[in-house]
C-alpha cells in the first residue's frame, strides 16, 4: 500500500479543522504504574482484531517449509495476507526483520487512524517493540514508520520515536527518556516465530507442539498497535473512557514441571488471583473477560481453571475467556500487547479484565485492567476523556 493511499484515506476520515500551532507538553513526571488503554488493533493469523471485533479462532494447519527434529511437519498459524516489502537490505541485516517489516507496514494504516482521537493539536511518542537484533534494522524500520506518519496530518506532531529493548512489561517499555515524552503513546508490537531459529528455541524449552505430539505451542506471528496515554497524577478525573493498567503482579515460584503432581501451580494461580484482583478491593466484582498466554502446555489448563471456579463461581474460561496459543499461535515478543488488545476488544465501557501468564517455567503474571468508568479513577484530562472513544471510535477493521 502505498503512503499517498494512506494520506487519502486519512484524508477522507479527517474531520477540517482550523490551523492552530501545535502544543508541546513533554513531560517526564507520569507515572511508573500506570497507563491507560484506549484503542487498539491487531494482525493475527485469526485475522484483525479490533475494540468491537473479536475473529474467530484460527485453524492450526502443518508448516509447508518447517519441520521438527523429529522429522514430522510442524503445526503452525501463519498470517496469510501481508503487504510485500521490496527491502533487501532488511534480510541482510536480520533474518526476521523484513518479515516484520512487512506485518507493522500491513498494520499501520489501522495505526494511524486511531491517532483521531488525540486531543487537538496534541502531540504523541511512538515506540516499536521488535526482535531486531540489528541496531541498523531497526533505525529502517524507524525510518520507514516516521515517513508514512509524515505524509498524514500527523506529522508535526510526532514527537520521540524509538525503538524499544524487548521486554514483556508495557511500563517499563512506553516510560519517557530522560528528556521527557509526550501524554499519548503509539505502541506498536510485532514478532513471527515461522523460522528455524524460534522453533528450534521452543523445542529446546520443550514447549513445541509437533504433529507427533499435540501438547505444546504452536509457531505464530502477529503485529499490535495501542494507543496508550501516560499518566501523571493531575491527570485523574472521574468517568474517563478507557481502562487503566497497572503495575503486573508477579508470582515468582519453584519450577512448573515440579509442582503439577502436587497441586502447587494450582496454589500459585490462586495467591497470584488474590494479589492482582483482591476481594478487599472496591472493585472486586469479577472480570468480565480473562485472556491467558497458553493453555495448551501440559496440566496448564487444569491450573488455571481450578483456581478461577474457585474464586469466582460460575466463570468459565470457555464463555469468559480466551487463550492466546490456542486462538492465533505464539506470537513471541507480540504477546503482551496482543494480550492486552484481546482483554478489553469484546468489553463495554463499563467492564473489566484479567490478563494471566502462566508459560514461564519459575514465575507467573497477573495484570488487571480496570475500566476507567466504573473505577472512578481515570486517566484522562478533560479534553480527552471526552474525545476519545473505548468502544475503538478511529479504529478500522
Amino acid at each position: 500500500m502505498s503512503r499517498a493511499s494512506i494520506y487519502d484515506l486519512l484524508q477522507q476520515r479527517a474531520q477540517p479543522v482550523v490551523e492552530q500551532p501545535v502544543v508541546v507538553e513533554e513531560r517526564s513526571h507520569f507515572r511508573a504504574d500506570r497507563l491507560r488503554l484506549l484503542d487498539g488493533v491487531a494482525l493475527t493469523a485469526a485475522g484483525v482484531l479490533a475494540m468491537g471485533s473479536v475473529p474467530e479462532a484460527a485453524r492450526v494447519e502443518l508448516s509447508e517449509d518447517m519441520r521438527g527434529p523429529d522429522g514430522f511437519q510442524l503445526m503452525a498459524c501463519t498470517v496469510k495476507e501481508v503487504i510485500p516489502v521490496g527491502e533487501s537490505r532488511l534480510r541482510r541485516l536480520d533474518p526476521k526483520a523484513l518479515r516484520l517489516h512487512e506485518l507493522i507496514q500491513t498494520i499501520l494504516l489501522d495505526a494511524l487512524m486511531m491517532l483521531e482521537a488525540l486531543p487537538e493539536n496534541g502531540r504523541f511518542d511512538i515506540v516499536l517493540s521488535a526482535p531486531l537484533r540489528s541496531g541498523e534494522a531497526a533505525s529502517l524500520l524507524l525510518e520507514q514508520i516516521q515517513q508514512a506518519v509524515a505524509e498524514t496530518e500527523y506529522g508535526e506532531r510526532l514527537g520521540d520515536i524509538r525503538h524499544s529493548a524487548v521486554g514483556w512489561d508495557p511500563h517499563t517499555c512506553l516510560a519517557v527518556s530522560e528528556t521527557g515524552g509526550h501524554p499519548h503513546v503509539l505502541w506498536l508490537c510485532a514478532d513471527s516465530l515461522i523460522n528455524a531459529t524460534d522453533v528450534g528455541r521452543l523445542d529446546r524449552r520443550g514447549l513445541l507442539m509437533k504433529a507427533s505430539r499435540s501438547v505444546g505451542l504452536a509457531p505464530g506471528e502477529a503485529a499490535v498497535a495501542l494507543l496508550m496515554q501516560r499518566v501523571s497524577e493531575e491527570d485523574d478525573v472521574e468517568s474517563a473512557s478507557g481502562w487503566r493498567l497497572d503495575s503486573a503482579t508477579e508470582q515468582e515460584h519453584a519450577p512448573r514441571s515440579s509442582r503439577t503432581r502436587q497441586g502447587g501451580a494450582a496454589l500459585v494461580i490462586k495467591e497470584l488471583l488474590e494479589k492482582s484482583w483482591p476481594e478487599a478491593d472496591t472493585e472486586s466484582e469479577p472480570p468480565s473477560r480473562i485472556v491467558v498466554d497458553a493453555l495448551g502446555i501440559t496440566g496448564s489448563m487444569t491450573d488455571v481453571a481450578g483456581p478461577l471456579t474457585d474464586r469466582w463461581r460460575g466463570i468459565d474460561l470457555t464463555d469468559n475467556g480466551v487463550s492466546v496459543d490456542r486462538w492465533c499461535g505464539w506470537p513471541g515478543e507480540a504477546l503482551t500487547a496482543l494480550q492486552l488488545l484481546l482483554s478489553v476488544a469484546p468489553l463495554g465501557e463499563d467492564e473489566s479484565a484479567l490478563v494471566l501468564n502462566v508459560v514461564e517455567e519459575r514465575s507467573s503474571r497477573g495484570m488487571a485492567l480496570r475500566s476507567c468508568a466504573v473505577s472512578g479513577d481515570g486517566a484522562a484530562v478533560g479534553e480527552d476523556a471526552e474525545g476519545t472513544s473505548a468502544n475503538g471510535e478511529g479504529s478500522a477493521t
